[in-house]
């Protein structure tokens, strides 16, 4: 949850930094964010799914997989296409930047609502009925 988040803030921060302080724009490249999305991924794989294992709430597991998914293919196919500079962010930009937003914040909510599914059931005076979440 915590390079999801880290992600988020990220791609909200960087057109703000861009337009304010050219100076730190060499920090953000689109190396920094490919890497940021081939790290997030696996990690939040290996944080989700052990958890997930023990209930298997599948809307849970879809949430999380729409988010990745939209996260991931918002970097692969409109970053290309997106260009931030002197003309302004074009509407790929746009899209790009509420794709990946989007998909964090799916992937959080689904880490979020998973951990508090499991934390739930460990309680001695839960009825362990697993009512949807």
């Amino acid at each position: 949850m915590g390079l999801t988040t880290l992600c988020l803030i990220h791609c909200l921060l960087t057109p703000f930094v861009i337009l304010f302080l050219p100076a730190a724009s060499a920090f953000f490249t689109d190396e920094l964010e490919n890497i940021l999305v081939l790290v997030i991924v696996p990690i939040a794989l290996a944080g989700f799914f052990p958890t997930w294992l023990r209930h298997k709430n599948p809307k849970l597991v879809l949430t999380f997989l729409a988010g990745m998914s939209l996260m991931a293919l918002s970097q692969v196919f409109l970053h290309p296409q997106a260009h931030y500079g002197e003309d302004g962010v074009t509407l790929a930009g746009v899209f790009e930047i509420s794709g990946v937003f989007a998909g964090a914040v799916l992937m959080s909510w689904a880490t979020f609502k998973n951990s508090r599914h499991t934390h739930v059931c460990h309680n001695p005076q839960h009825d362990h009925s697993h009512d949807p979440v």
